[in-house]
């Protein structure tokens, strides 16, 4: 079958029960899913790059998968202060696979934008005991945390 979403998905499992497997051996501890899913649309996307079989719907939904997967990992391990970079961080991260997709070239437009955020959160972060920019750094840092 040459169905690329069957293809994906049966490489997916595949990755996940071999990542299960060296798990056992090794007795090493990663999250079996995010490897499976990550090197499966890494392979994809080197397929991609040498041949005419392309379905960026594919790629974008996978890629998308990845994109929270490490958002989440990143946000346990960094203190909670920084979480205030997490909306920029977020999206650099979907910009970076959607120009791994193809779908973008880095049009000066999005990277001023891109750029402009960063630094305005930047500067948030610098002043976040200023009075006037307490709050809004606050609700940044805890914008997913009550939900």
């Amino acid at each position: 079958m040459n169905e690329p979403l069957f293809l994906i998905v049966s490489l997916i499992i595949a990755v996940f029960v071999g990542s299960l497997i060296v798990q056992s051996v090794t007795k090493k501890t990663f999250c079996a899913l995010c490897v499976s899913v990550s090197l499966s649309w890494a392979i994809f996307l080197a397929v991609a790059l040498f041949t005419q079989w392309f379905d960026p719907k594919i790629l974008a939904v996978f890629m998308g998968t990845s994109i929270t997967g490490i958002l989440y990992v990143v946000e346990k391990k960094i203190p909670p202060r920084l979480n205030i970079f997490k909306m920029p961080f977020f999206l650099s991260l979907a910009l970076t696979a959607y120009a791994l997709v193809g779908l973008v070239s880095a049009p000066v437009p999005l990277m001023l934008l891109m750029g402009s955020l960063w630094l305005i959160t930047g500067f948030i972060y610098l002043f976040q005991t200023h009075p006037r920019l307490k709050h809004i750094a606050t609700r940044l840092i805890e914008c997913c945390k009550n939900f």
